[in-house]
């Protein structure tokens, strides 16, 4: 439910991170407890909507859409994983989709599934670096 908008660039103070992930319009975000400057509104929005100076994207984790996804980096740079293009140089007639992205707090990661004429898999990808491994299924915690 909306109780309230923000215009586009009122300035923001961050009260708390909730750890509520979700996925709206392809973008995978935290919602985040913000009170405007002036102190007369405060509440909860989605991070995804909120820039800084430093990172345009402090708060998202990837956004999908039929290009691709786009995986952002805790240091504000990004990975687009774009449909279409081969995953490696063995066979550049291969189709590669990439279908979802799901984000994992407890290892500040991004598994993303995708799908190839002849299969599939899964990568992890670590926020903090780029780096990632390929795995079977999803990941599964004790």
């Amino acid at each position: 439910e909306i109780v309230g908008k923000l215009n586009k660039g009122i300035e923001v103070t961050i009260i708390s991170k909730s750890d509520k992930f979700e996925e709206i319009n392809g973008t995978i975000s935290e919602w985040i407890e913000v009170q405007t400057i002036d102190k007369s509104q405060k509440g909860y929005i989605f991070g995804a909507y909120l820039e800084s100076k430093i990172n345009p994207n402090p708060f998202t984790k990837c956004f999908k859409n039929k290009k691709g996804i786009t995986i952002f980096l805790n240091n504000g740079k990004s990975i687009l994983l774009k449909n279409g293009l081969p995953k490696n140089d063995e066979d550049p007639q291969e189709f590669i989709q990439f279908n979802n992205c799901k984000y994992y707090k407890d290892l500040d990661s991004v598994l993303i599934e995708y799908s190839m004429h002849e299969g599939g898999g899964n990568e992890i990808y670590n926020l903090k670096n780029g780096k990632f491994i390929q795995i079977w299924g999803h990941p599964i915690f004790s």
